[in-house]
């Protein structure tokens, strides 16, 4: 339907070209299109002095594009395009298709609001306690815990991360500012963890195994070891190495499989079957300082995990 058809169905819809030449009140209609809301809501979504908000939604109400819902001491207001004069809904169809950058981010504000008025409630924690974890992901994502715990580390620590992979933890521990090596022996895999982490001027990466480590005497004051020492055959020349290149007093952190007995993983090239307390104990260079099993995850094949934290030994 072209232009002059529309004005043909209804001889008032010429002011209906100047109600919606304004962008301020297009952008009210698309939010009050998806969403009831106050005017206070409306200011925040579209992030413009409420006395402007009030003085279009005034205008909407005249030419009856919204209506006016009393909440309270509040009003809310909405666009019910199904009950609005067929012309107004063939006008409207000329604008639906419209782009512009500033309905995207209303868009997502309207959608922090409607999260927001879920928490806003007096009895929020007790209702909805099992929830808060998807509401809280919903309104801020997901990249914020980790950067957050990963903060009280201090920043002058080095830091390697004993195969490293494809970088996934050197990403993780990057913006802390820590001195980073990563160390692996498949060139392979340097090979896609050079290629993630060549913005980040405080990761270096280098080719070797646990049991000679490209590493100096008292290098690093912080070892990551996870999901690899399995794949060690010596395993006391494993030890032997990471405490070589440790500081005096410095941390093992170690990830791992508990002792299993799931025969198939040596297929796989694994040289244990996991590992027990007991045996981290019997290592005489480190002392064990903390070891908790993992809860398994649900959709995990594998043996279960542990975590385990060792101190390097010093010996004159």
């Amino acid at each position: 339907m072209n232009a002059k058809q529309i004005i043909k169905m209804n001889d008032n819809i010429l002011p209906q070209f100047s109600t919606l030449s304004d962008l301020t009140r297009v952008r009210l209609i698309r939010v009050l299109i998806k969403e009831e809301c106050s005017v206070n809501e409306l200011t925040s979504i579209l992030e413009i002095p409420q006395s402007t908000v009030s003085r279009h939604i005034k205008i909407l109400l005249e030419q009856g594009w919204i209506s006016k819902r009393g909440d309270g001491t509040s009003n809310c207001y909405c666009c019910n395009l199904e009950l609005l004069p067929s012309s107004y809904q063939a006008l409207w169809m000329v604008l639906a298709n419209d782009q512009h950058t500033l309905y995207s981010q209303d868009h997502r504000r309207l959608q922090t609001i409607i999260s927001l008025r879920n928490i806003n409630s007096s009895d929020f924690f007790r209702a909805n306690a099992t929830k808060w974890s998807k509401l809280r992901s919903e309104l801020f994502g997901d990249n914020f815990l980790l950067p957050t715990l990963l903060s009280i580390l201090p920043k002058n620590l080095c830091i390697a991360d004993l195969g490293c992979g494809n970088g996934d933890a050197l990403l993780a521990l990057a913006p802390t500012n820590a001195q980073l090596i990563g160390i692996d022996i498949s060139e392979e895999m340097l090979s896609i963890a050079k290629e993630r982490t060549k913005v980040y001027q405080n990761i270096s990466l280098r080719q070797g195994s646990l049991i000679n480590l490209p590493l100096q005497n008292n290098e690093v004051d912080c070892m990551f070891c996870m999901l690899v020492l399995h794949h060690i055959s010596d395993i006391d020349q494993a030890f032997a190495e990471m405490h070589r290149c440790l500081t005096p007093k410095g941390s093992l952190i170690i990830l791992d499989m508990l002792t299993h007995k799931q025969q198939e993983f040596q297929q796989m090239g694994h040289q244990h079957l996991g590992f027990s307390k007991t045996d981290l104990e019997k290592q005489t260079l480190f002392t064990l300082q903390h070891f908790h099993p993992l809860p398994k995850s649900p959709r995990a094949l594998g043996p279960e995990l542990f975590i385990a934290k060792l101190q390097s030994n010093s010996y004159n």
